[in-house]
């Protein structure tokens, strides 16, 4: 997991909608978070790219992944419910 990461950030790029964040995962590129969304009372994963692999171009193709993802609606495959931004990490729910 890139040492760039921690709950905190998380948190902070998420606000106080989504609570008891943790790390589920790390590849290459980006580390999965299990979160829990007290507005629509269930549980998220968010996906999370940050540090160096946050540079624009690869910001542009997550977000481009996030779109082609959310347009999937199959059992096997997780829903997309919201992409964001900040100056340190690119994520998607």
């Amino acid at each position: 997991m890139p040492s760039t990461f921690d709950v905190s950030q998380i948190q902070a790029a998420l606000g106080l909608r989504y609570a008891n964040i943790r790390s589920i995962g790390a590849g290459g590129m980006a580390c999965v978070f299990s979160a829990y969304d007290s507005v629509l009372a269930r549980p998220v994963a968010v996906k999370v790219v940050a540090g160096h692999h946050a540079i624009e171009e690869l910001a542009v193709r997550f977000q481009q992944e996030a779109r082609l993802a959310s347009k999937l609606h199959h059992p096997n495959i997780v829903t997309v419910l919201d992409f964001g931004r900040d100056s340190t990490a690119s994520y998607f729910l």
